[in-house]
């Protein structure tokens, strides 16, 4: 009896199928708890319980609360593929091919619904939300800030452009870091939304194409520069202090806490960048080489590709709590 059982054992391993459940819990400090199935995705956003995808032509709303099964709540149908999406009290930000900003109440997830949406040309990229405005990575045209205080009827207020082509951005104070990929990293005094001013441009970070600041530092992904570290105590003058990966291509990242994970080459790898001077790795987690997005939320790391993809994560010789 035993000698027959072992024999069906082997069979069914070799025929591909899993009879023992095994937990997914490994050594490894980076690896794949939950997925999501979809032909395509461009952005995610994580918010509380929520993660929001964007695809083709619309928004889908994904419950994450059991991240091991993640499932489908609800979704909104935009019409045009949706490159980004940030989530702001109960308001999603989406930046839409041909119809730029949408603005999309997500108070009930199972039933979200268009607000508002402000388009003056070009190919929107990433958002950023900060009070009343929103400011729009605009890939043709630079910079765009828009008055988002009515969100069903927002309004453009205020740009700034120089050529080039921004794909990425984010908002400290009354600045704006601006990622375009042929000129560099630009910072832009908003301090009158109307009217933004350039400070300067950042030698030697053509090629940037995503970008972050998480507290005091500033982290730039690139096409070609690997990830370069800046010191931001003065948010006029960034001073680099390290780079990572140096002549390679890192074009996604997201940092948090004191942790940066980054597509690097095509593997997911995380960094502890407790000492933004001398970071080190940690981990690497095998993926496609086209990663869209990556987002963090508490010990889990989110990107998208072909499907939606969560990762575990915990520091070796750490505790779970300790993000």
């Amino acid at each position: 009896m035993i000698k027959n059982i072992s024999i069906l054992v082997i069979l069914l391993a070799l025929l591909g199928y899993t009879i023992f459940s095994c937990s997914s819990e490994t050594n490894d400090p980076l690896y794949r708890i939950g997925k999501f199935k979809s032909s395509l995705f461009y952005a995610v956003y994580v918010d509380g319980h929520y993660a929001y995808l964007t695809d083709n032509d619309k928004i889908m709303i994904v419950d994450v609360q059991k991240p091991d099964r993640p499932e489908k709540v609800g979704e909104v149908r935009i019409g045009q593929p949706v490159f980004h999406i940030v989530v702001r009290d109960n308001l999603a930000y989406a930046s839409a091919s041909g119809k730029g900003l949408v603005i999309v109440d997500v108070t009930d997830p199972k039933r979200p619904e268009i607000l508002g949406s402000c388009y003056d040309g070009g190919m929107t990229n990433e958002i950023q939300v900060r009070g009343s405005y929103a400011y729009v990575a605009n890939y043709y045209s630079g910079l765009e800030i828009m008055d988002i205080s009515n969100p069903r009827k927002p309004v453009k207020v205020g740009k700034f452009g120089e050529g080039g082509h921004t794909v990425r951005l984010d908002v400290v104070d009354n600045f704006v870091y601006l990622a375009d990929v042929d000129n560099g990293l630009e910072i832009i005094d908003v301090t009158n939304p109307v009217s933004p001013r350039k400070i300067k441009t950042i030698p030697e970070t053509r090629g940037v194409w995503d970008i972050q600041v998480e507290q005091d530092y500033l982290y730039l992904g690139s096409v070609g520069f690997g990830i370069k570290i800046f010191n931001l105590s003065d948010r006029e003058s960034p001073r680099l202090i390290h780079t990572l990966f140096e002549s390679k291509e890192v074009k996604e990242i997201c940092v948090k806490d004191h942790y940066l994970f980054g597509n690097c080459d095509g593997k997911m790898t995380a960094f502890n960048v407790k000492d933004p001077k001398n970071p080190y790795q940690i981990g690497v987690y095998k993926t496609m080489p086209k990663t869209h997005t990556i987002c963090c939320a508490g010990q889990y790391v989110y990107f998208v590709l072909k499907g939606f993809h969560i990762l575990k994560f915990q520091e070796k010789g750490t505790a779970s709590s300790s993000r």
